[in-house]
């Protein structure tokens, strides 16, 4: 199972006060029960990198970065978004505009249809309404 992971989830499973905190945990460990490969990409990691200095400080996001490099929480697969990817998202922007998906949630969409990954661990229900597979009911 290739599963892409959104920037919700790195948020939900570092702060225990998250309202997605259980279920992040949850989902991760049936993930990993089924041997699952996890992928991100540079764009989300930045939007997570950010999400992590302001909500936690510059100390848990170096750390949190680190962890991504060396694997030591996930064995993760990185994509790096190129000006291809960019002129896929563009496209998927325009096709998907009455969702509002941000630049970056466009970059997993595309990076998800391109690498045929079959689920984004998400708590956004954007991903779900362009009817791509989610962990969400």
């Amino acid at each position: 199972m290739k599963v892409f992971v959104d920037t919700g989830v790195w948020i939900a499973l570092k702060a225990k006060s998250d309202q997605d905190h259980q279920a992040a945990k949850t989902h991760l460990q049936k993930l990993k029960e089924k041997r699952a490969i996890f992928f991100c990409n540079d764009y989300i990691l930045a939007e997570t990198y950010t999400r992590f200095i302001y909500d936690f400080g510059l100390d848990a996001a170096c750390d949190f970065y680190q962890n991504v490099i060396d694997g030591e929480d996930f064995n993760l697969t990185v994509f790096e978004v190129g000006e291809e990817t960019r002129q896929k998202v563009w496209k998927a922007l325009r096709k998907y505009s009455d969702h509002k998906l941000s630049f970056a949630d466009a970059t997993a969409a595309v990076n998800f249809l391109d690498y045929q990954l079959d689920e984004i661990f998400t708590f956004d229900r954007h991903f779900r309404d362009i009817n791509l597979p989610t962990n969400l009911d």
